[in-house]
């Protein structure tokens, strides 16, 4: 399945710093936040950036999984490592690029 946007109705979000919990539980809040804060509009692409040494692969299995339990289609995944981020407790913050229903551009 592939996804389809327009170019005028792109709206972008960021997930928030967390500074609790590891890799994992930071990453499914920051998606669970962004979902809560797109309205179910389509997500159709996320940037990761992940802190240090932490598990970059872990990033895309939970994407997947929250994604499918939520019945959302898959977006576009790229996931960056980086040295550190803002705060030293925060593992990873994400990007989203969300397909809104009215004109934003």
């Amino acid at each position: 399945m592939a996804l389809k946007a327009d170019t005028d109705s792109l709206d972008f979000h960021l997930s928030p710093l967390l500074k609790t919990g590891g890799l994992a539980a930071q990453i499914r809040q920051s998606l669970n936040d962004l979902i809560r804060d797109t309205h179910g509009e389509t997500i159709v692409k996320l940037r990761a950036f992940v802190a240090g040494a932490g598990d970059a692969r872990r990033v895309e299995a939970e994407v997947a999984k929250l994604f499918t339990e939520h019945k959302l289609p898959l977006p576009v995944l790229t996931v960056l490592q980086v040295g550190a981020l803002g705060n030293e407790a925060a593992k990873v913050v994400i990007e989203a690029v969300v397909a809104t229903h009215r004109v934003t551009n």
